[in-house]
């Protein structure tokens, strides 16, 4: 079979066909694999595809998200430092890009998280690649941002986050993790 993606480059798509032949070690995919069940193998193909788009997966191990984003959905990417943001202009930042559709990716650092009820977790979930380290510093996806009105008449600020790495078990158990 033959499976054909685009890729954004330099103000055009850029069509990279690909075949369902993928690298594996020990009858397990070498690269992008999927945690659900049953197995999906879109993933391990778009990053078949990108390498190729590259001419190699040792060009795609390292480098900056961002560019693969912009590459993969043509938009154009922003970084914000959260170092010296309020949670309230943060919030902010994050309800208007939710509410203009955009895609909003976020990294855990263990140095930076400060929130009360996180479970840092210090070894690699089953399954996983890397050390505790490496699961503390990865993507998680913004996929809501909302406010509530509350009885006292304030808006309570609630963000969304997906995970795709926790096999569906909460990291969370502060207030509203039921």
């Amino acid at each position: 079979c033959a499976f054909q993606f685009h890729v954004w480059r330099f103000g055009e798509w850029r069509e990279i066909i690909v075949d369902d032949y993928l690298p594996v070690i020990d009858g397990h995919l070498a690269y992008c694999s999927s945690l659900g069940s049953p197995p999906e193998f879109w993933g391990a193909l778009l990053e078949k595809a990108y390498a190729k788009f590259h001419k190699a997966y040792e060009a795609i191990e390292t480098g900056n998200p961002l560019n693969a984003l912009t590459d993969l959905t043509g938009d154009v990417c922003e970084h914000y430092s959260v170092r010296n943001v309020t949670q309230l202009d943060l919030f902010h930042i994050l309800y208007i890009s939710y509410s203009n559709r955009s895609h909003i990716c976020c990294w855990l650092n263990k140095e930076c998280l400060k929130l009360k009820g996180f479970l840092c977790h210090q070894k690699s979930q089953k399954g996983s690649r890397g050390t505790g380290e490496e699961f503390l510093k990865r993507l998680m996806i913004v996929t809501a941002a909302t406010k509530f009105p509350m009885l006292d008449g304030n808006m309570l600020s609630v963000l969304r986050i997906k995970d795709p790495y926790c096999n569906g078990q909460p990291l969370w158990n502060g207030d509203f993790s039921s």
